[in-house]
């Protein structure tokens, strides 16, 4: 009997755990269907009403009437923003939302009014949804009317400029103290249908079918002084604006025509080198194949680069080394991401060394540190401290006599003028910002002339070299030979042989280009780097290493030398969520 109970014990929880199976298939297969289509959240307009009294003093008395139908989601406020540009002030007057009157604040059923470039104007309610409400504004606008040559011109955009949903009708009327002078012009922007209708005092323009971010603009032209006496503050502040503006014009070209003067006689004691008549004659002689010299790859690449040291130039001692077996160079498993990654190896040898190739050993292998270290890491660390190996650089290159101390030091002034320049004009930013309010935009002209002289600075230092005679003749030299293993490597030709091809690539700065060279070529990679045994694809790991350790600052490639306003007051946005 209970080997029976076992039994039944035994179907019954099998039957149990396949109704459970069963739940699970079945809900699975429900979360994987395409769930029913659900109304996307969306209002529009069904109308946007406004009237607009003009004064004879100018004042506008603006009464906005917006119904708005509200679907597929709740709402609980609404937005107008109304710009101040080319007005003096708006006071908001009243709100309503479906006939009755709100107070002013920041709770729900109020109103809330926010005043910063901008009019705000933000209705808050309780959720709706599936609904139509309508929102009234009134308000009140001083100094929309301005001055123009014999009339008053008063030009306005009756409907939001940026809203993001249409609106499919709209009726603006225009109730004006005397008749304009004509017809008012009109701008309607993405309106379907338009009707005018002008009555003299009265101007009522209706229009269907407005899309997202239309709006209606009218520009009335009054006979001069039925409207206002006197233009408005607005304009007048930019009238002298305008009045003062040639004088910050000229204060700016002063410092610019000042600085170059200064620019011009810092030069005079610039010794610029003589044109090399040989390496003229040379340049149409073919491709450079040989060395032009026994310079070693981080100096050639220096001078190539106008005498400044560069993070490729010490990427490029990497390379040296590791032919010189200094230096060993593993490829390691791939990452988490299926990066290819290197580790490079101190060698125990006893050669004499370089300065700067010493300060690249040390920046790469400081005291206490393994003596393996990752590619990356061994970049970080080269970039971290890169200017002891920039000093040791600059001073083989003295040594060499390829650098001119005279030129250099005119480049240098020339650095520090820039630099000065530069930071002269951001700081004078700040006290000229104060006087915007009053002067306009005009006052930038003294930062902008500042920084424009400072950049005139660095093109100056840009055409100085710092190179003596023998170091821009030489320079020339492995600039062509930069230009021919450049060539090499796009036109996939035979390399020229010779253990510093490499490193010379490195510190011109073709790294990248070479790298894909090798590839074209299934070039067998150095006997100092060892690939993993284990790839199936050994032959593309070295050209991997080349362009990951030997790109610098240069790009891709490598290559080493020498930012609806409109007229109208009125406008701004309106919209709902």
């Amino acid at each position: 009997m209970s080997r029976g109970r076992a039994l039944m014990g035994t179907g019954r929880d099998y039957h149990g755990l396949m109704r459970r199976a069963l739940r699970l298939i079945v809900f699975f297969l429900l979360a994987g269907m395409p769930a029913a289509p659900v109304a996307a959240k969306d209002y529009s307009a069904v109308r946007f009403d406004s009237t607009v009294r003009v004064q004879r003093d100018g004042k506008l008395e603006v009464t906005e009437t917006i119904a708005f139908r509200f679907e597929g989601g709740t709402f609980q406020q609404v937005v107008r923003e109304i710009p101040l540009r080319r007005t003096d002030s708006i006071e908001v007057v009243r709100a309503e939302m479906d006939g009755t009157h709100l107070r002013f604040g920041d709770g729900v059923g109020q109103a809330e009014v926010t005043r910063k470039s901008r009019i705000t104007v933000r209705w808050r309610f309780a959720p709706v949804s599936d609904s139509t409400h309508t929102f009234l504004l009134t308000y009140v606008v001083i100094g929309a009317v301005r001055k123009e040559r014999g009339a008053d011109v008063l030009v306005w955009r009756a409907t939001p400029g940026e809203h993001p949903y249409a609106i499919e009708a709209a009726a603006i009327e225009f109730q004006l103290p005397v008749p304009a002078a004509a017809s008012p012009a009109l701008d309607l922007r993405r309106v379907g249908s338009s009707e005018v209708q002008n009555d003299g005092t009265n101007v009522r323009i209706t229009a269907r079918d407005i899309r997202p971010d239309g709006w209606i603009e009218a520009t009335f032209r009054f006979a001069e002084g039925t409207i206002v006496a006197s233009a408005p503050e607005w304009q007048q502040r930019q009238l002298r604006q305008a009045a003062i503006g040639p004088r910050w014009l000229m204060a700016g070209a002063g410092i610019v025509l000042l600085g170059l003067i200064v620019l011009f006689g810092m030069r005079q004691s610039y010794d610029a080198p003589p044109p090399d008549e040989s390496a003229r004659h040379e340049d149409a002689d073919g491709p450079h194949l040989m060395r032009p010299d026994t310079l070693a790859p981080p100096v050639a690449g220096a001078i190539v680069a106008n005498g400044k040291p560069a993070l490729e130039h010490a990427m490029a001692v990497v390379f040296s080394l590791a032919d010189r077996g200094e230096l060993g160079i593993d490829e390691q498993p791939r990452s988490a991401f299926r990066q290819r990654t290197f580790a490079i190896t101190r060698q125990s040898t006893t050669r004499p060394l370089a300065a700067y190739e010493q300060a690249v050993l040390e920046a790469i292998f400081p005291p206490d540190s393994p003596a393996v270290i990752t590619l990356s890491k061994a970049r970080t660390q080269l970039m971290r401290r890169f200017r002891t190996f920039s000093v040791e650089i600059t001073r083989e290159l003295i040594a060499a006599g390829l650098l001119d101390e005279c030129r250099s030091a005119v480049r240098r002034r020339y650095q520090f003028t820039g630099v000065a320049l530069m930071i002269a004009g951001a700081i004078s930013v700040i006290p000229m910002a104060f006087l915007v309010e009053a002067h306009g935009g005009w006052p930038m002209a003294v930062p902008a002339a500042l920084i424009v002289t400072g950049l005139a600075a660095f093109i100056f230092m840009s055409a100085t070299t710092p190179l003596s005679n023998d170091g821009v003749r030489r320079a020339h030299h492995w600039r062509a030979y930069q230009t021919s293993l450049k060539a090499i490597a796009r036109n996939h030709a035979e390399a020229p042989t010779g253990p510093d091809v490499l490193p010379l690539a490195v510190a011109f700065g073709l790294a990248a280009v070479w790298s894909q060279y090798l590839k074209q070529r299934h070039a067998a990679a150095p006997s100092w780097f060892r690939a993993l045994t284990v790839s199936a694809d050994d032959g593309m790991a070295f050209p991997a290493f080349l362009a990951s350790g030997g790109a610098g600052s240069t790009g891709a490639e490598g290559s080493t030398g020498g930012a609806s306003s409109g007229s109208a007051a009125g406008g701004g946005s309106s919209s709902a969520n």
